[in-house]
This record gives C-alpha cells, sequence and structure tokens, in this order.
C-alpha cells in the first residue's frame, strides 16, 4: 500500500486547523453576543432606573406646590373656625354676668384674624414669579438629565417659598391665638357676696294690758339683735372692700402680665417669621 502524498497531508492538516479556528471563532462569537447581551440588558435597566427617579423627584416636586398650598389653606380654615367658636364663647359667657369682657380677651382674636390675613396673603397675594436660572450641564447625557431635574426642583423651591414668611407667620399667629383663648378666663379668686340689709325692728304700737313688760323685754331682744346684724354686715362688708382691692390688683397684675407676654410672643413670631425670607 502506498503512503499517501506529502500535498495531500498538508491539505487535510489546513482543513482540520481551518474547521479548528471556525470553532473557536464561534465560541468567542457566542461569548461576544452574550456580553453584548447582559451589557445592553444593564444599560436598559440603568434606563428605566433613571427614568423612574427622574419622574418621581419631577412628580414629588411638582406636587409641593399643592401640599404647601394646602397647608395655607388649612391654616386659613382652622383659625376662621376658631375665631367664630371664640367669638360664640366670649359672648355666651360675658353676656350673662356682671363683669365685663377684659382687654386681655382681644389678644386671641387679634391673633387668629393674623393668622387668618396671612394665610390669605400667601394664597391670594400676587407677585412676580421668582426668576431661577437655568444651567443645563451637557457633557453626557445623564449629566443633562441630572441638570434638567435640579432646576425643576430649584423652581418649584422657588415658588413654593415665595412669601414663605406669610405662610409662617400664620402658623405661628395660629399658635398664638389658640393659646391666648384662656386669656380672658384666668381670673382673681371671687369676692364674698354682697350681705343682704338689715331690716330694725318695729316698736310696737299697742300692747295689751299686763304684757308692757314682756312687750319691752322682747323689744330690747330684737335691738340687741339688730345692732349685732348690724355689726356682723359691717364685718363683712370690710372684708368685701379688702377683697375687691385685692382682686383689684390681681386683675391689674394678670392684665400687665398677659400684655406683655402678647407683645413678647409678637416679637418672636415676627423674627421667626421673616427668618430665611426670599422674597
Amino acid at each position: 500500500m502506498s503512503e499517501p502524498a506529502p500535498d495531500a497531508d498538508l491539505e487535510l492538516a489546513k482543513i482540520r486547523l481551518g474547521k479548528e479556528l471556525d470553532a473557536a471563532e464561534a465560541v468567542r462569537a457566542a461569548e461576544r453576543t452574550s456580553d453584548y447581551g447582559a451589557l445592553q440588558a444593564d444599560d436598559d435597566a440603568e434606563l428605566e432606573l433613571a427614568k423612574l427617579f427622574h419622574q418621581t423627584v419631577t412628580t414629588t416636586a411638582v406636587a409641593g406646590i399643592d401640599r404647601v398650598r394646602d397647608s395655607a389653606t388649612f391654616v386659613q380654615t382652622a383659625a376662621t373656625a376658631i375665631l367664630g367658636l371664640y367669638t360664640g364663647l366670649l359672648a355666651l359667657v360675658f353676656s350673662v354676668t356682671d363683669h365685663p369682657l377684659p382687654f386681655r380677651g382681644v389678644y386671641a382674636g387679634i391673633y387668629l384674624g393674623l393668622a387668618i390675613a396671612l394665610a390669605t396673603a400667601y394664597l391670594a397675594y400676587l407677585t412676580s414669579p421668582p426668576l431661577v436660572e437655568i444651567e443645563l450641564d451637557q457633557r453626557s447625557r445623564p449629566q443633562l438629565q441630572v441638570s434638567r431635574t435640579a432646576f425643576l426642583v430649584r423652581w418649584v423651591g422657588a415658588t413654593t417659598r415665595a412669601r414663605s414668611w406669610a405662610l409662617r407667620g400664620a402658623v405661628l399667629c395660629l399658635v398664638g391665638g389658640v393659646a391666648f383663648i384662656a386669656a380672658p378666663f384666668v381670673a382673681p379668686g371671687a369676692v364674698t357676696d354682697l350681705p343682704p340689709e338689715v331690716t330694725p325692728p318695729s316698736v310696737p304700737s299697742q300692747v295689751a294690758p299686763g304684757f308692757e313688760h314682756a312687750a319691752q323685754k322682747l323689744y330690747a331682744s330684737q335691738l340687741a339683735d339688730y345692732r349685732n346684724a348690724v355689726a356682723d354686715r359691717k364685718t363683712v362688708l370690710d372684708d368685701r372692700a379688702e377683697q375687691l382691692d385685692h382682686q383689684k390688683a390681681a386683675s391689674r397684675w394678670i392684665e400687665g402680665l398677659s400684655l406683655l407676654v402678647f407683645l413678647a410672643y409678637g416679637a418672636v413670631a415676627f423674627v421667626l417669621a421673616r427668618r430665611g425670607r426670599t422674597d
């Protein structure tokens, strides 16, 4: 049997080598396709996350305008309702008593009225829209998206913070109004009731014969009781006069302290409301 020719061996080796190279290339192509698919899946997932992130931030930022306006509306409604109830309570309590409404009774009404006015000013007083400079970073698409979303957040924040001092002042005034509701009902202790008048005994116009001594003795006893009642009444009146003096002094002290607290809280509320103002 003759040996194969050298050219035939070379041709066979080339065919084998070609098949091996094709197989290796097919494996590498499959690996590249798998890697590309994994990278594509990661890119798609990242794009979805970025889309969800920007949509959530945008929705939350825009909804902040409604939340702030709802807060102002709540303060306005609450102050109006409390002021109406407070006015009715004052009319009910002080219309059936002999004591007039003390001046400190208006403090709660002042603060509640200011709360309504400031909340209304925040909602209804129109001013120029805030100027927010837009700065878009165009170095890459993700940077562009982030800068666009950041601009929206800044613009919404500037819009909601416009006249924010009025909303802060409304909240502080509402708190002050609620705190001062009890002011007119804080009073010193009650004084002793005015004792009734003492009626002197009357001298009998006629006495039956034989009862003159008994009638005289009875009249003397009634006269002694009358004098004792007059003395007791004078003592009660003196004590009552002293109690009235103490009550007036205590009322002046309460009125002065209430005025001091009213002015001090007003100053603190003004400072806190104006702090951090943006307009």
